[in-house]
């Protein structure tokens, strides 16, 4: 008797067949099952405490996401060696990245910091994407999620309105008093640990438990489109928007634009669902031919006019632009390895040696593989998607396009924003949600499509 069908796949007329070609193509080898999401929602709930309550091991610092992963990890092992998921494209790209990710370190500083701090990176990169991939089995299972973690969303993004409103910092300092001040593995992290009093319209760029307002506002940008879109209701959708809308405390340009790109897609979305003629294909061609036109006219790359348009302060863009350009030199003079942590070759006007963008930054630190396997990783999620979304029924339909949307929209703001701590955790979660809820038109579509094709005979002559 075939296994009850995820609420991701519609109802339909030949489903039997489809979970026949999955059986056959051997995609799920152990039994599916609703798994318990407290490990995911652990990490999740880690992701939003501050970097100071972190424990001090030698030169470098076990952070409390970083912790809560640690602890998840035999049970994500035990899982994979159960069979719990067939590894599809996705899944051995992000396998890819992890190794490239030490090996580049190892080239560049020896096998012994490969160990340590390269063994690190690569698990901060990689674990949230398997524990994701393990624990989503359906789109239930993410609304599940969502909803055990919507109080912490709300109490997040309640810390950012109070610190703004109030012009005084209160989480950060707050444990920083239990657990000593922020610190980072020595050598790798170029970041500033101070926190710096911002005042953009009367209101002043609130830190809540991140180490930098651009990634609480993104943080919390994300969730705008999956939770609207999910079906929840009541009191956990109301906290999730709430969060979601105090992300503009953050006075953040990334953050702003984030939320104006997601609010955009939203209304689209809802248009086109009552004018026929509109899609989503044809925004698609209407976006790049304007991109390609601006950039044709502003003798600029789509990259440049993208981060210039994606700040607030002309001077931040222009540095932004000298990051771009630098950064990629350094890429083209060490495309395989990259320079691990060291500082790349730029002019003695650019004093700090941060790379605001996480494709690049990725790139020149690991090398071009490195940064190829997460966007091939993250355009294939896409893709999965998108194949799903057109599989689904109208209720999950919405749903995936709302994890779409979010998804997307970090993507494209990695071209300006370099992820970290709890922010890169709830990336790699996303991802490997978004391939776990699409996972199946990896192998059904074509198995489906073998089997379904319809012969045509012959002509005999």
């Amino acid at each position: 008797m075939p296994p009850s069908p995820p609420s991701s796949v519609p109802f339909e007329p030949g489903y039997e067949d489809t979970i026949i070609a999955r059986k056959a193509v051997g995609y799920v080898r152990a039994a599916p099952g609703r798994l318990a999401i407290w490990p995911i929602v652990l990490v999740i709930y880690a992701t939003l405490l501050p970097r100071e309550v972190a424990i001090h091991v030698g030169e470098n610092f076990i952070y409390v996401d970083r912790l809560a992963l640690f602890l998840t990890t035999p049970w994500i092992l035990l899982n994979l060696w159960r069979g719990a998921i067939r590894f599809v494209l996705p899944d051995w790209l992000i396998l890819l990245l992890g190794i490239w990710m030490v090996v580049s370190l190892g080239e560049v500083y020896g096998p012994e910091r490969a160990a340590v701090s390269g063994l690190s990176f690569a698990f901060d990169a990689v674990a949230g994407y398997y524990l994701a991939r393990i624990e989503f089995r359906s789109l239930d299972d993410i609304r599940r999620a969502l909803i055990a973690c919507a109080p912490g969303f709300f109490l997040a993004g309640l810390s950012l309105m109070i610190e703004s409103l109030s012009h005084h910092f209160i989480i950060r300092p707050f444990f920083a008093s239990i657990f000593g001040g922020l610190h980072y593995a020595s050598g790798t992290d170029n970041i500033d640990t101070e926190m710096h009093i911002v005042t953009r319209f009367g209101l002043v760029r609130a830190y809540g438990p991140w180490t930098h307002p651009i990634m609480a506002g993104l943080h919390l940008a994300t969730l705008l489109a999956i939770y609207w879109k999910s079906g929840i209701r009541g009191v956990p959708f109301w906290m999730a928007m709430f969060a979601a809308a105090c992300s503009v405390f953050t006075m953040s340009s990334a953050a702003l634009l984030a939320l104006v790109i997601t609010i955009g897609a939203l209304c689209y979305d809802w248009l086109c669902g009552r004018v026929k003629e509109l899609n989503w294909p044809l925004l698609l061609l209407a976006l790049v031919t304007s991109l390609v036109v601006l950039s044709f006219f502003t003798n600029a790359g789509l990259v440049s006019v993208f981060v210039r348009f994606a700040t607030l302060d002309p001077a931040t863009g222009y540095f932004r632009i000298s990051i771009w350009q630098y950064g990629t030199l350094s890429v083209l003079n060490h495309p395989w390895f990259g320079i691990g942590f060291d500082p790349y070759s730029r002019p003695d006007w650019m004093i700090t040696s941060s790379i605001d963008t996480h494709w690049l930054l990725y790139a020149v630190r690991y090398g071009l593989p490195a940064a190829s396997a997460l966007m091939l990783a993250c355009l294939s999620a896409i893709g999965g998607l998108v194949r799903a979304e057109k599989m689904a029924n109208k209720a999950d339909s919405g749903f995936y396009r709302g994890i779409l949307m979010s998804l997307l929209m970090l993507v494209l703001m990695g071209f300006s924003v370099s992820y970290s701590g709890g922010t890169l955790t709830w990336f790699t979660i996303l991802l490997g949600g978004c391939v776990a809820c699409a996972q199946h038109t990896y192998v059904i579509d074509w198995a489906f499509w073998i089997r379904r094709k319809p012969r045509v005979a012959m002509p005999i002559e």
